[in-house]
């Protein structure tokens, strides 16, 4: 919750990117799209997330650096922080990618 409203703060830039599928802490920002799957209630986990807070957190896919790539291509100017864990626990423990080939910048 802290690092993302530190980024936000420091940076000027409303959006959060963060992976999809993964438990990130209790911060609305970081409940969106935190349960496998992504879907819950109007594409949200909870009635009690704010309309704002769903437009303002962009989803990518875990281990998909082309989806990765096309997010960050379409809103990296107003991206403040990438929140992501090296493993997703939720869905088995599975580890992320070591292949960064696809990634931005690379």
């Amino acid at each position: 919750m802290y690092a993302v409203m530190l980024a936000q703060g420091l940076t000027g830039r409303d959006l959060v990117l963060k992976v999809g599928g993964g438990w990130h802490g209790a911060s609305p920002y970081l409940l969106r799209a935190s349960l496998p799957g992504g879907g819950g209630v109007r594409g949200r986990e909870s009635a009690g997330l704010l309309d704002d807070i769903v437009r303002r957190t962009l989803i990518t896919r875990f281990n998909d650096g082309d989806d990765l790539r096309r997010v960050i291509e379409a809103n990296g100017d107003r991206i403040a922080c990438f929140i992501v864990e090296p493993f997703l626990g939720v869905g088995g423990f599975l580890p992320a990618s070591r292949d960064t080939s696809s990634w931005p910048g690379a």
